[in-house]
C-alpha cells in the first residue's frame, strides 16, 4: 500500500520508506500517537506505523492480508504476494487456470508472470501463514479470537 505522511517533527520531508505496511495499521499508529491503548478485541491487524515513521528500519510487520472485491483473498510477505484463487481480484474477470497465483511485486508490479509452479516453498510458507493469521482470528499478538465473518477460500464449495 502507498502512503502519504507528513507529520512535522517526526516524519522527515521527502523521506521514503519501503516497508510492507496496511490500511490497518492506521489504527494502531493513531493510537500509539495519542498514546491510547487498544483493547485485545481491537485492532486484531492494526500495528503501529509510528517506528517507520520515526526513521527505524526494521519492519513492523511480516504479512498483510487482503480481500479482493470478488471476495478473492490474497496475503503479502515482503514484495510477494500470493492470491489465493484465481481471477484478476479487481473488477475485471481476469485470467483462468491455477488456483494460486504468487507474484514478486520488486520485478512484476503488474502481475503479469505467476510464479507459483517455479516457487512451490513460497507458496507453502505463505499458504500456512495465511491460514495461521485466519485460525487465530488476528495477525497480532494477542488473545485467539473468531473471526467476524465466514472466511472462505478458493477452491469454494
Amino acid at each position: 500500500m502507498a502512503l502519504i505522511v507528513r507529520y512535522p517533527g517526526v516524519v522527515a520531508p521527502a523521506s521514503r520508506c519501503g516497508q510492507l505496511v496496511h490500511q490497518a495499521d492506521l489504527l494502531a499508529t493513531i493510537a500509539s500517537v495519542l498514546a491510547v491503548d487498544l483493547p485485545a478485541d481491537a485492532g486484531e491487524d492494526s500495528i503501529s506505523l509510528l517506528p517507520l515513521l520515526q526513521g527505524e528500519s526494521q519492519p513492523v510487520r511480516q504479512h498483510a492480508i487482503s480481500c479482493s472485491i470478488r471476495g478473492l483473498p490474497a496475503i503479502r510477505d515482503g514484495h510477494w504476494k500470493l492470491i489465493l484463487g484465481p481471477g484478476s481480484g479487481g473488477w475485471s474477470k481476469g485470467g483462468e487456470g491455477s488456483g494460486l497465483q504468487l507474484y514478486d511485486l520488486a520485478t512484476d508490479l503488474g502481475e503479469q508472470k505467476n510464479l507459483a509452479a517455479q516457487e512451490p516453498e513460497r507458496v507453502a510458507a505463505m499458504t500456512a501463514a495465511y491460514q495461521k493469521i485466519v485460525a487465530e482470528g488476528r495477525s497480532t499478538n494477542g488473545p485467539q479470537q473468531a473471526n467476524d465473518i465466514v472466511v472462505r477460500t478458493y477452491p469454494r464449495p
